[in-house]
């Protein structure tokens, strides 16, 4: 009889090799990267709108 499937996931996780988890992690650095740009452009966009940075 075969385990669960909940079973089968977890026994999956504890057999991720070094490649796979380099990968994910490869990944997750350039999404950061990503987010951490966007959110920096966007910043520079809406700042200048804000009362304290517009030039009297």
């Amino acid at each position: 009889m075969s385990p669960a499937p909940q079973e089968d996931f977890i026994q999956s996780l504890g057999t991720l090799n070094a490649v796979d988890m380099m990968v994910a992690r490869l990944v997750l650095d350039v999404i950061g990267i990503v987010m951490a740009l966007g959110i920096k452009r966007i910043e520079a966009r809406l700042l200048p709108w804000r009362p304290e940075y517009q030039r009297r």
